[in-house]
């Protein structure tokens, strides 16, 4: 079990899935714990600082991964600090 975390989101690039404002919990994984994100729609700290809420999947060499949108492109061969599955969503009003 990861760490639990809760996290308001901004931006539409995951919508129609996730809207801004809504609360997502996640249990947050560090990087090497692939095995728990891989496929998932989780939200994710990037090795310099920035947080993304994305689907996760294996990159191009290991240690990194592709960062997948509903409506925008992807993100190529990231390098995670930590990926926290989504586990439950409160809908914004």
């Amino acid at each position: 079990a990861g760490d639990p975390i809760a996290v308001r989101v901004r931006g539409g690039s995951m919508a129609p899935v996730y809207r801004p404002g809504d609360v997502l919990v996640c249990s947050r994984h560090p990087a090497i714990d692939a095995e728990a994100f891989i496929g998932r729609d989780c939200v994710v700290l990037l090795e310099n600082g920035e947080g993304y809420v994305k689907r996760v999947v294996p990159g191009s060499r290991r240690g990194k991964f592709d960062l997948l949108s509903y409506s925008a492109p992807p993100i190529s061969d990231a390098t995670l600090a930590w990926a926290a599955p989504i586990l439950w969503v409160r809908r914004a009003q």
